[in-house]
């Protein structure tokens, strides 16, 4: 569980990083949940 949530959240934070490098992390945590839902 805990791992499958890592590989969720580094996988979006580097789609994050590759899609807007300027993001931010409060951003990325929006973001996250949005894109992500459980």
């Amino acid at each position: 569980m805990y791992e499958n949530k890592d590989s969720k959240a580094n996988l979006v934070q580097s789609w994050l990083s590759v899609a807007d490098p300027q993001v931010t992390n409060k951003q990325a945590f929006i973001i996250t949940p949005a894109s992500f839902s459980p």
